[in-house]
């Protein structure tokens, strides 16, 4: 199904002039530090191979693309990943979450770091500005209230009886407050109450699970948060059985089982715009000059089997907007 447009990129943000090709004798080298897991790491550096191809840019001839480093969700592994990285001798890194971000901003001054779709690289201190960031980093970045009052909206636009949400949050994490506040900012306005339900590890999920059966909150949203994700499952079958519609922040791609609703900017359309920096910058383009952006389309899942286990029909209106439905 067709992808819908969501959110303006600063205006002529990607439109730098076309850089000549620069003289090289040996390939460039293409890193990647990532606060998710191994798996989602590999399936963005494959996609990227794709896209840097369609720019002249040949894995094994004119770039290596470099085996990421994962965190896997341990935010605290970040700084010895990004040592690491820095052993490959990268011309470029690309980086995923806000905090591996950070951990490649402290390892290095000099090469150029982009970012994949962070939530608010101003507030966490990563950039100066949107249109001039300065230093080495550039990239994607989301407008955060934005976002959180689309998937709310969808929540409720599929489940109409929906009344309070719990908002997991990983206190251990930089964009949890930011994340908080947008959420807190657009559930008024769709007559629904939040509840903020910090989950900083597994040892927390039956505390984080019990207090939002005790609050009978009636639908959860899970963040694009490294940690929470890599807890879905066990949060997908509490939710099962508990009957709670769950949306998860992120494309419709990855949808799983046990949710309901999955929303978020576009994998491909993830993937163009960091193949557009890297490009840009292996031509001879320099980050600081290089304005963030902000993505500009939205893709929605919707899992019908798990509406039928949940007792619900999902209205017209939201599956004809979905870009991936799960039927059986």
């Amino acid at each position: 199904m067709r992808r819908r447009r969501f959110l303006r990129g600063l205006g002529g943000a990607l439109a730098w002039p076309g850089l000549p090709r620069a003289e090289t004798k040996s390939p460039r080298r293409i890193a990647f530090l990532s606060g998710f897991s191994s798996a989602a790491a590999a399936w963005i550096v494959d996609d990227l191979r794709i896209e840097m191809g369609q720019r002249g840019w040949v894995d094994g001839r004119d770039i290596v693309l470099l085996p990421p480093r994962a965190a896997e969700g341990r935010s605290a592994r970040l700084p010895a990943l990004a040592a690491e990285v820095l052993q490959q001798k990268p011309d470029v890194v690309l980086v995923s979450t806000a905090a591996a971000t950070a951990a490649m901003k402290q390892a290095t001054t000099t090469i150029p770091i982009v970012m994949d779709s962070v939530g608010d690289p101003i507030e966490y201190g990563l950039v100066a500005s949107l249109r001039h960031p300065g230093a080495n980093v550039t990239g994607s970045a989301y407008l955060l209230v934005e976002v959180a009052q689309k998937l709310l909206q969808i929540m409720k636009d599929a489940v109409p009886q929906l009344t309070a949400v719990a908002v997991l949050t990983n206190p251990d994490n930089v964009g949890a407050p930011g994340y908080w506040r947008a959420a807190t900012t657009a559930a008024p306005a769709l007559g629904i109450k939040v509840q903020n339900i910090p989950l900083r590890n597994a040892e927390e999920l039956d505390t984080a699970l019990a207090a939002i059966r005790d609050a009978r909150l009636d639908g959860i949203l899970v963040p694009p948060e490294p940690v929470i994700r890599s807890l879905r499952p066990g949060i997908a079958v509490f939710a099962l059985r508990a009957r709670l519609p769950v949306m998860v922040h992120g494309p419709a791609e990855i949808l799983s089982s046990g949710e309901l609703l999955a929303g978020g900017p576009s994998r491909k359309g993830q993937i163009q715009i960091l193949a557009t920096y890297v490009d840009k910058i292996l031509r001879g383009a320099e980050p600081r000059e290089m304005p963030i952006t902000q993505p500009t389309s939205f893709e929605l899942g919707v899992n019908l089997r798990t509406a039928a286990a949940l007792g619900l029909t999902i209205p017209a209106s939201i599956l004809v907007r979905a870009d991936r439905v799960i039927e059986d």
